[in-house]
């Protein structure tokens, strides 16, 4: 609704500090409601073409798994009362993104075990092409749009391949803005994808890239990537070139 039109002694530039003074008081309330949590991560699923319907699910089961490990469920327990708000996205072409588990906070085990099973039982809701950026654009926006505020946020993203422009554009936008974009690379299709993660996809305070050799592989990559992230202690787990911030 617009403004209602006034004239006052106070000048003309009035109403533009009245509207500035209300959209910071609302900005500041929306603040004051988030809620604080020790992590926000964003996990990307790659549901693109060149994702077979087995494939899909072995990623989906994997980060299933990977939240019912005792090491990742000690890693949430370890970040204390305010726990991580986590959601699950899938990601092809374009702008062909959709929140597939909403953001959620994980605190302890039966908080990890019914995201778990909200992974497990999430159905697939996309497919097209392979846009990385369009992957980190979406993730960024998740994190920026949700309830939660986080003293550290995370885009992991996983996926077997790209196509068209670099991601980088988008993954410098996020870490400008105080994220860290990570990787899991499934190499199965593309040996060299590893590098190309390394060079264009992740970025920011301690970012790495992990590989899995194959899809029946991913399930132990997530578990091990998951514990980094949720600890923010990076471990020497991937190949020297393919770690490291960018």
């Amino acid at each position: 609704m617009p403004w209602p039109r006034r004239t006052l002694n106070s000048g003309p530039g009035w109403g533009l500090l009245a509207a500035a003074g209300f959209m910071g008081s609302l900005g500041l309330a929306l603040a004051q409601e988030s809620e604080p949590v020790a992590l926000e991560l964003v996990l990307a699923l790659d549901s693109s073409s060149s994702v077979s319907a087995e494939e899909f699910d072995l990623q989906r089961q994997g980060i299933s798994q990977a939240f019912r490990d005792p090491g990742v469920r000690k890693a949430i327990a370890n970040l204390g009362e305010q726990g991580l708000a986590v959601a699950l996205i899938q990601w092809s072409g374009g702008r062909m993104q959709r929140l597939s588990v909403d953001w959620t906070q994980l605190r302890d085990a039966p908080d990890a075990d019914l995201f778990a099973s909200s992974v497990a039982e999430a159905e697939r809701l996309l497919t097209g092409g392979t846009n990385l950026g369009g992957a980190v654009r979406y993730s960024l926006e998740q994190i920026e749009t949700n309830r939660f505020e986080g003293r550290r946020k995370v885009i992991d993203v996983s996926g077997d391949g790209f196509t068209g422009l670099s991601p980088r554009r988008e993954r410098d936008r996020a870490v400008s803005r105080g994220l860290t974009v990570n990787g899991l690379a499934i190499l199965n299709e593309r040996p060299e994808l590893g590098l190309y993660y390394a060079a264009h996809l992740i970025g920011g305070t301690g970012a790495f890239v992990l590989t899995a050799e194959t899809y029946e592989d991913f399930a132990e990559a997530m578990r091990d990537k998951l514990l980094q992230e949720i600890s923010g202690v990076t471990v020497a787990t991937a190949a020297p070139e393919l770690s490291g911030s960018q």
